[in-house]
């Protein structure tokens, strides 16, 4: 099993030797270029790693329907953002 991260550089993103090791990461590059800028997030690493890393896992283990890991996720996320902007 491996993870990767889709490469914010075009360069990189180009690059025909990323698909050789990674040839899994196709289709997302494909995407790529209809990505757009959503806005400042305040706290990245509690959006990646308190909120969804945490809540698609409890998802992914049966523990809370993909609806309910939403809700909870789209709560939680603008709760801490509510806190970030006061």
């Amino acid at each position: 099993m491996g993870t990767g991260t889709v490469p914010a550089l075009k360069a990189i993103a180009e690059d025909p030797s990323l698909l050789k090791d990674m040839d899994w990461l196709g289709p997302s590059l494909k995407v790529l270029p209809y990505g757009r800028y959503v806005g400042m997030l305040q706290d990245r690493d509690i959006v990646w790693y308190n909120v969804v890393q945490t809540r698609v896992l409890e998802a992914l283990q049966g523990q809370t329907s993909v609806k309910d890991c939403m809700a909870t996720m789209d709560k939680e996320v603008n709760a801490m953002i509510d806190s970030k902007i006061k």
